[in-house]
Protein backbone atom coordinates (compact mmCIF):
# COMPACT_ATOMS: atom_id res chain seq x y z
CA UNK A 1 0.00 0.00 0.00
CA UNK A 2 2.59 2.46 0.73
CA UNK A 3 4.81 1.66 -2.00
CA UNK A 4 1.74 2.76 -3.94
CA UNK A 5 1.26 6.08 -2.29
CA UNK A 6 4.76 6.67 -2.89
CA UNK A 7 4.52 5.26 -6.80
CA UNK A 8 1.54 7.57 -7.35
CA UNK A 9 3.35 10.30 -5.66
CA UNK A 10 5.97 9.88 -8.32
CA UNK A 11 3.44 10.04 -11.00
CA UNK A 12 1.96 13.25 -10.15
CA UNK A 13 5.36 14.66 -9.08
CA UNK A 14 6.18 13.96 -12.87
CA UNK A 15 3.10 14.89 -14.75
CA UNK A 16 3.35 18.52 -12.43
CA UNK A 17 7.42 18.71 -14.16
CA UNK A 18 5.76 17.85 -17.72
CA UNK A 19 3.48 20.73 -17.51
CA UNK A 20 6.33 23.19 -15.97
CA UNK A 21 8.72 22.38 -18.73
CA UNK A 22 5.77 22.49 -21.49
CA UNK A 23 4.81 26.18 -20.83
CA UNK A 24 8.84 26.91 -20.78
CA UNK A 25 9.14 26.00 -23.94
CA UNK A 26 5.48 27.85 -25.26
CA UNK A 27 7.23 30.79 -23.80
CA UNK A 28 10.74 30.48 -24.82
CA UNK A 29 9.34 29.93 -28.30
CA UNK A 30 6.82 33.30 -27.79
CA UNK A 31 10.21 35.36 -27.26
CA UNK A 32 11.39 33.67 -30.04
CA UNK A 33 9.05 34.16 -32.62
CA UNK A 34 8.39 37.29 -31.91
CA UNK A 35 11.67 38.35 -32.08
CA UNK A 36 12.01 36.89 -35.47
CA UNK A 37 9.32 38.87 -37.09
CA UNK A 38 10.18 41.98 -35.13
CA UNK A 39 13.96 41.26 -36.79
CA UNK A 40 12.26 40.67 -40.03
CA UNK A 41 9.88 43.64 -40.12
CA UNK A 42 13.24 46.08 -39.16
CA UNK A 43 15.81 45.13 -41.75
CA UNK A 44 13.27 44.50 -44.45
CA UNK A 45 15.01 44.70 -48.31
CA UNK A 46 12.43 43.24 -50.84
CA UNK A 47 10.81 45.25 -52.91
CA UNK A 48 7.19 44.01 -53.50
CA UNK A 49 4.72 45.60 -56.11
CA UNK A 50 1.89 42.95 -54.85
CA UNK A 51 -0.14 40.36 -52.88
CA UNK A 52 -2.71 38.24 -53.72
CA UNK A 53 -4.32 35.55 -51.89
CA UNK A 54 -6.55 32.94 -52.69
CA UNK A 55 -8.65 32.17 -49.66
CA UNK A 56 -9.53 28.77 -50.87
CA UNK A 57 -6.48 27.30 -50.39
CA UNK A 58 -4.62 30.09 -48.14
CA UNK A 59 -2.14 30.91 -50.77
CA UNK A 60 -0.26 33.88 -51.09
CA UNK A 61 1.45 35.53 -54.17
CA UNK A 62 4.12 37.93 -53.72
CA UNK A 63 5.13 39.84 -56.80
CA UNK A 64 8.53 41.46 -56.67
CA UNK A 65 8.51 45.24 -57.41
CA UNK A 66 11.87 46.01 -59.79
CA UNK A 67 11.44 50.07 -58.76
CA UNK A 68 13.77 50.24 -55.45
CA UNK A 69 13.20 54.41 -55.45
CA UNK A 70 11.63 54.01 -51.71
CA UNK A 71 15.29 51.94 -50.71
CA UNK A 72 17.56 53.95 -47.95
CA UNK A 73 21.03 53.76 -47.43
CA UNK A 74 21.20 51.57 -50.74
CA UNK A 75 19.56 48.60 -49.35
CA UNK A 76 16.51 48.94 -47.03
CA UNK A 77 12.96 48.76 -47.84
CA UNK A 78 9.64 49.42 -45.11
CA UNK A 79 7.67 46.40 -44.99
CA UNK A 80 4.60 47.03 -47.62
CA UNK A 81 2.23 47.02 -44.29
CA UNK A 82 -0.45 49.13 -46.48
CA UNK A 83 -0.60 46.50 -49.42
CA UNK A 84 -3.82 44.16 -49.51
CA UNK A 85 -4.59 41.09 -47.34
CA UNK A 86 -1.47 42.47 -44.85
CA UNK A 87 -3.69 44.10 -42.33
CA UNK A 88 -4.08 40.30 -41.16
CA UNK A 89 -1.38 38.91 -38.62
CA UNK A 90 -0.99 35.60 -39.95
CA UNK A 91 -0.67 36.52 -43.72
CA UNK A 92 1.51 39.40 -42.62
CA UNK A 93 3.79 36.65 -40.65
CA UNK A 94 3.27 34.51 -43.87
CA UNK A 95 5.38 37.29 -46.20
CA UNK A 96 7.54 38.27 -43.02
CA UNK A 97 9.14 34.60 -43.11
CA UNK A 98 8.77 33.78 -46.87
CA UNK A 99 12.19 32.06 -47.49
CA UNK A 100 13.71 33.23 -44.26
CA UNK A 101 14.70 29.61 -42.77
CA UNK A 102 18.53 30.12 -42.63
CA UNK A 103 18.00 33.58 -41.54
CA UNK A 104 16.56 31.53 -37.94
CA UNK A 105 20.62 30.43 -37.83
CA UNK A 106 21.08 34.62 -36.91
CA UNK A 107 18.93 33.31 -33.51
CA UNK A 108 21.48 30.88 -32.30
CA UNK A 109 22.74 32.98 -29.33
CA UNK A 110 19.04 34.21 -28.03
CA UNK A 111 17.57 30.50 -28.08
CA UNK A 112 20.79 29.40 -26.41
CA UNK A 113 20.33 32.17 -23.76
CA UNK A 114 16.74 31.07 -23.30
CA UNK A 115 17.71 27.83 -22.42
CA UNK A 116 20.41 28.21 -20.24
CA UNK A 117 20.28 26.93 -16.94
CA UNK A 118 16.88 24.36 -17.83
CA UNK A 119 18.44 21.37 -18.86
CA UNK A 120 17.54 21.14 -22.49
CA UNK A 121 18.99 19.87 -26.21
CA UNK A 122 18.46 21.75 -29.30
CA UNK A 123 19.23 20.16 -32.18
CA UNK A 124 18.57 21.69 -35.97
CA UNK A 125 16.56 19.54 -37.69
CA UNK A 126 15.82 19.84 -41.68
CA UNK A 127 12.63 18.06 -43.27
CA UNK A 128 10.43 17.91 -46.02
CA UNK A 129 6.87 18.77 -45.24
CA UNK A 130 3.87 16.11 -45.79
CA UNK A 131 1.96 19.22 -46.93
CA UNK A 132 1.92 20.57 -50.57
CA UNK A 133 -0.15 23.64 -49.76
CA UNK A 134 2.17 26.01 -49.63
CA UNK A 135 1.57 29.69 -48.04
CA UNK A 136 3.59 31.55 -50.49
CA UNK A 137 4.46 32.00 -53.89
CA UNK A 138 7.08 34.66 -54.98
CA UNK A 139 6.84 36.32 -58.60
CA UNK A 140 9.88 38.06 -59.63
CA UNK A 141 10.49 40.75 -62.01
CA UNK A 142 12.02 38.43 -64.71
CA UNK A 143 8.66 36.31 -64.41
CA UNK A 144 10.05 33.88 -62.49
CA UNK A 145 8.46 32.14 -59.96
CA UNK A 146 9.93 30.85 -57.30
CA UNK A 147 7.13 28.03 -55.71
CA UNK A 148 9.05 28.09 -52.23
CA UNK A 149 8.91 24.36 -51.67
CA UNK A 150 12.18 24.35 -50.18
CA UNK A 151 13.01 22.34 -47.09
CA UNK A 152 11.91 23.76 -43.52
CA UNK A 153 14.39 23.70 -40.93
CA UNK A 154 13.70 23.59 -37.34
CA UNK A 155 14.35 23.61 -33.81
CA UNK A 156 13.99 20.22 -31.98
CA UNK A 157 14.00 20.68 -27.95
CA UNK A 158 14.53 17.40 -25.72
CA UNK A 159 14.58 17.68 -22.18
CA UNK A 160 17.41 15.50 -19.98
CA UNK A 161 14.81 15.31 -16.98
CA UNK A 162 11.72 13.96 -18.66
CA UNK A 163 12.56 13.04 -22.12
CA UNK A 164 9.91 15.09 -23.73
CA UNK A 165 10.51 16.83 -26.97
CA UNK A 166 9.03 19.63 -28.64
CA UNK A 167 9.22 21.71 -32.08
CA UNK A 168 9.90 25.39 -32.40
CA UNK A 169 9.94 26.92 -35.92
CA UNK A 170 10.64 30.69 -36.48
CA UNK A 171 9.66 30.80 -40.34
CA UNK A 172 6.49 28.35 -40.34
CA UNK A 173 4.22 30.93 -41.09
CA UNK A 174 5.08 30.90 -44.78
CA UNK A 175 3.50 27.51 -45.01
CA UNK A 176 0.89 28.37 -42.85
CA UNK A 177 2.08 26.86 -39.76
CA UNK A 178 1.56 29.60 -37.15
CA UNK A 179 2.47 30.44 -33.81
CA UNK A 180 -0.03 27.64 -32.43
CA UNK A 181 2.63 24.85 -33.42
CA UNK A 182 5.46 26.63 -31.67
CA UNK A 183 6.04 24.48 -28.77
CA UNK A 184 3.84 21.44 -29.52
CA UNK A 185 5.39 18.17 -29.12
CA UNK A 186 7.46 16.84 -31.45
CA UNK A 187 5.58 13.71 -32.14
CA UNK A 188 2.64 15.53 -33.06
CA UNK A 189 4.19 17.81 -34.78
CA UNK A 190 5.80 15.04 -37.12
CA UNK A 191 2.63 13.34 -37.14
CA UNK A 192 0.37 16.62 -38.94
CA UNK A 193 3.54 17.88 -40.92
CA UNK A 194 6.75 15.71 -41.85
CA UNK A 195 6.71 13.78 -44.85
CA UNK A 196 10.96 12.74 -44.11
CA UNK A 197 13.54 14.02 -41.81
CA UNK A 198 16.63 14.94 -43.95
CA UNK A 199 18.79 15.30 -41.40
CA UNK A 200 19.39 16.16 -37.22
CA UNK A 201 22.12 18.36 -36.97
CA UNK A 202 24.17 19.94 -33.70
CA UNK A 203 22.62 23.08 -33.10
CA UNK A 204 24.62 26.29 -34.74
CA UNK A 205 24.87 24.58 -37.44
CA UNK A 206 22.83 27.12 -39.57
CA UNK A 207 25.00 30.24 -37.35
CA UNK A 208 28.16 28.30 -38.85
CA UNK A 209 26.77 28.47 -42.20
CA UNK A 210 25.39 32.20 -42.13
CA UNK A 211 28.87 32.87 -40.45
CA UNK A 212 30.27 31.13 -43.78
CA UNK A 213 28.18 32.13 -46.30
CA UNK A 214 28.76 36.31 -45.01
CA UNK A 215 32.98 35.66 -45.81
CA UNK A 216 31.83 35.63 -49.87
CA UNK A 217 31.54 38.26 -52.39
CA UNK A 218 28.12 37.68 -53.15
CA UNK A 219 24.92 39.90 -52.14
CA UNK A 220 23.76 36.63 -50.18
CA UNK A 221 26.81 37.18 -48.48
CA UNK A 222 26.24 40.78 -47.86
CA UNK A 223 22.69 40.31 -47.01
CA UNK A 224 23.68 37.51 -44.61
CA UNK A 225 26.52 39.54 -42.88
CA UNK A 226 24.04 42.81 -42.62
CA UNK A 227 21.76 40.11 -40.77
CA UNK A 228 23.90 38.63 -38.19
CA UNK A 229 25.42 42.42 -37.37
CA UNK A 230 22.00 43.52 -36.68
CA UNK A 231 21.37 40.40 -34.23
CA UNK A 232 24.49 41.85 -32.42
CA UNK A 233 23.40 45.11 -32.13
CA UNK A 234 20.67 43.39 -31.14
CA UNK A 235 22.40 41.96 -28.50
CA UNK A 236 24.83 44.65 -27.76
CA UNK A 237 22.11 46.09 -25.86
CA UNK A 238 19.91 43.73 -24.92
CA UNK A 239 22.49 41.58 -22.69
CA UNK A 240 24.11 44.49 -20.53
CA UNK A 241 21.00 46.14 -19.64
CA UNK A 242 19.58 42.78 -18.19
CA UNK A 243 22.93 41.84 -16.46
CA UNK A 244 22.72 45.51 -14.75
CA UNK A 245 19.56 44.92 -13.93
CA UNK A 246 20.34 41.30 -12.49
CA UNK A 247 17.67 39.71 -15.35
CA UNK A 248 17.94 36.33 -16.92
CA UNK A 249 16.16 34.57 -19.23
CA UNK A 250 15.48 31.60 -17.26
CA UNK A 251 14.52 33.70 -13.87
CA UNK A 252 12.02 34.92 -16.15
CA UNK A 253 10.62 32.47 -18.30
CA UNK A 254 9.18 31.24 -14.21
CA UNK A 255 7.55 34.56 -13.66
CA UNK A 256 3.30 34.77 -13.32
CA UNK A 257 1.83 35.60 -16.89
CA UNK A 258 1.60 39.64 -16.41
CA UNK A 259 4.93 39.94 -15.18
CA UNK A 260 6.32 37.66 -17.92
CA UNK A 261 5.29 39.64 -20.38
CA UNK A 262 6.17 42.88 -19.14
CA UNK A 263 9.71 41.78 -19.04
CA UNK A 264 9.77 40.11 -22.12
CA UNK A 265 7.79 43.16 -24.00
CA UNK A 266 10.36 45.77 -22.13
CA UNK A 267 13.44 43.59 -23.32
CA UNK A 268 12.43 43.10 -27.06
CA UNK A 269 11.24 46.82 -27.25
CA UNK A 270 15.04 47.42 -26.69
CA UNK A 271 16.44 45.18 -28.80
CA UNK A 272 14.04 45.86 -31.71
CA UNK A 273 15.29 49.55 -31.25
CA UNK A 274 18.70 48.54 -31.46
CA UNK A 275 18.43 46.62 -34.61
CA UNK A 276 16.52 50.02 -36.28
CA UNK A 277 19.17 52.11 -34.92
CA UNK A 278 21.71 49.72 -37.01
CA UNK A 279 19.38 49.72 -40.24
CA UNK A 280 18.85 54.14 -39.74
CA UNK A 281 23.36 54.09 -39.51
CA UNK A 282 24.25 51.70 -42.06
CA UNK A 283 24.76 52.91 -45.33
CA UNK A 284 25.50 49.94 -48.04
CA UNK A 285 24.95 51.60 -51.49
CA UNK A 286 28.28 51.05 -52.51
CA UNK A 287 28.86 47.71 -51.00
CA UNK A 288 26.16 46.65 -52.45
CA UNK A 289 26.76 47.69 -56.06
CA UNK A 290 30.00 45.72 -55.31
CA UNK A 291 28.34 42.77 -54.77
CA UNK A 292 25.95 42.82 -57.56
CA UNK A 293 28.95 43.43 -60.13
CA UNK A 294 30.85 40.49 -58.91
CA UNK A 295 28.19 38.52 -59.05
CA UNK A 296 27.43 39.17 -62.84
CA UNK A 297 31.26 38.49 -63.05
CA UNK A 298 31.81 35.14 -61.74
CA UNK A 299 27.98 33.27 -61.78
CA UNK A 300 29.42 29.70 -61.55
CA UNK A 301 32.08 30.20 -59.08
CA UNK A 302 29.50 31.49 -57.14
CA UNK A 303 27.00 28.55 -57.83
CA UNK A 304 29.69 26.27 -56.99
CA UNK A 305 31.06 28.04 -53.71
CA UNK A 306 27.26 27.97 -51.98
CA UNK A 307 27.21 24.51 -53.11
CA UNK A 308 30.33 23.67 -52.10
CA UNK A 309 29.28 25.71 -48.38
CA UNK A 310 25.96 23.71 -48.33
CA UNK A 311 27.60 20.27 -48.49
CA UNK A 312 30.59 20.92 -46.29
CA UNK A 313 28.34 23.17 -43.50
CA UNK A 314 25.28 21.50 -43.64
CA UNK A 315 26.24 18.04 -45.00
CA UNK A 316 23.42 18.16 -47.61
CA UNK A 317 22.40 19.56 -50.58
CA UNK A 318 19.69 21.84 -50.38
CA UNK A 319 16.25 20.85 -52.56
CA UNK A 320 16.41 23.65 -54.63
CA UNK A 321 19.71 22.86 -56.51
CA UNK A 322 18.18 19.40 -57.48
CA UNK A 323 14.74 19.27 -56.94
CA UNK A 324 11.71 19.58 -54.42
CA UNK A 325 9.77 16.90 -53.23
CA UNK A 326 7.03 17.87 -55.44
CA UNK A 327 8.86 17.42 -58.72
CA UNK A 328 9.16 20.73 -59.63
CA UNK A 329 12.89 22.45 -60.07
CA UNK A 330 14.09 25.78 -59.54
CA UNK A 331 14.98 25.50 -63.78
CA UNK A 332 11.13 24.97 -64.17
CA UNK A 333 9.79 27.87 -62.66
CA UNK A 334 10.27 29.79 -65.86
CA UNK A 335 7.32 27.46 -67.62
CA UNK A 336 5.08 28.61 -64.87
CA UNK A 337 2.13 30.90 -66.07
CA UNK A 338 2.94 34.73 -64.97
CA UNK A 339 0.69 37.03 -63.05
CA UNK A 340 -2.78 36.21 -61.39
CA UNK A 341 -3.48 32.63 -63.41
CA UNK A 342 0.08 31.47 -61.89
CA UNK A 343 -1.61 31.56 -58.39
CA UNK A 344 -3.76 28.50 -59.40
CA UNK A 345 -2.34 26.92 -62.21
CA UNK A 346 0.86 27.21 -61.19
CA UNK A 347 -0.25 24.87 -58.50
CA UNK A 348 -1.90 22.24 -60.93
CA UNK A 349 1.35 22.09 -62.92
CA UNK A 350 2.56 21.32 -59.55
CA UNK A 351 -0.07 18.30 -59.29
CA UNK A 352 0.32 17.23 -62.61
CA UNK A 353 4.56 17.38 -62.32
CA UNK A 354 3.93 15.71 -58.80
CA UNK A 355 2.53 12.66 -60.25
CA UNK A 356 4.78 11.77 -63.02
CA UNK A 357 8.32 12.73 -60.63
CA UNK A 358 7.78 12.44 -57.00
CA UNK A 359 10.73 9.72 -56.25
CA UNK A 360 11.09 8.31 -52.73
CA UNK A 361 15.20 9.55 -52.46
Amino acid sequence: MAQSIKLKGLIEGLGLIEGYERERMQRISFILGTAFLQFRLATWHMSISSIEAAAENKQILITEDNNKTSRWNGWWLPFPSELPYMDDARNKAAVLTTMACYDTGCMSLLATQLVEGLEILLEEVVLRRKSYNRSTTVRFTNNLMDLNDHDFWVIRATSHLTGQQWTMHLTGAQYNIHNEWCGMPWADFCKIHVHRILAIKPFGTLHKYAKTIAQTKTVKGMETDVQLQAVQAFHDAVDPAMKKKGLVWSNILFKNDDDFARHTEKILRVGNKAVQKYVETTQLTKRRQKAERYEKRHREEVAAEEKKICEEVLGYQPQFFERVVSGVTWRMSDHLPPASEGLQEGVEVLKDESAENVEDN
